[in-house]
């Protein structure tokens, strides 16, 4: 038995015979949070890399890693117990366990970074988590 499509001719779709569906392009959303550009190449597992490309961090990220930057109050306001000093310190544990999360490299390849380049990643990760901060 044959079938109607067999003996007719049917134009591909979008042929200008048929009109093409609506084509829906969604905003391309950014791969990375930043992009490290490196002084000199970091020997990876993979082979060499120039850039070390950071991933957009999760809420579960937040929870699991914590804040770069720890605050510390150091003088209060005795009448409205508000801090008139304060004191921050990077944790710069965190800033290699956030390193290590977002990069997809491990603490050995990290360590081998240059000060210059470590400085540059340290400062990305800080804007990017210190974005999440922004009002607490």
């Amino acid at each position: 038995m044959s079938r109607l499509s067999d003996h007719l001719a049917i134009p591909p779709f979008g042929s200008g015979s048929h009109p093409s569906p609506p084509q829906h392009v969604a905003p391309t959303a950014p791969q990375f949070a930043a992009e490290v550009p490196l002084s000199r190449p970091l020997v990876t597992h993979e082979g060499e890399a120039t850039v070390i490309r950071l991933k957009i961090p999760s809420y579960g990220d937040l929870i699991d890693l914590g804040e770069i930057d720890r605050v510390y109050v150091l003088e209060i306001d005795p009448v409205t117990n508000a801090p008139t000093r304060m004191e921050t310190a990077v944790d710069r544990g965190t800033v290699m366990r956030w390193a290590e999360r977002l990069s997809g490299y491990d603490r050995i390849v990290l360590g081998q970074l240059a000060l210059g380049d470590g400085m540059k990643l340290e400062a990305a990760l800080r804007r990017i988590v210190g974005a999440a901060q922004k009002g607490n």
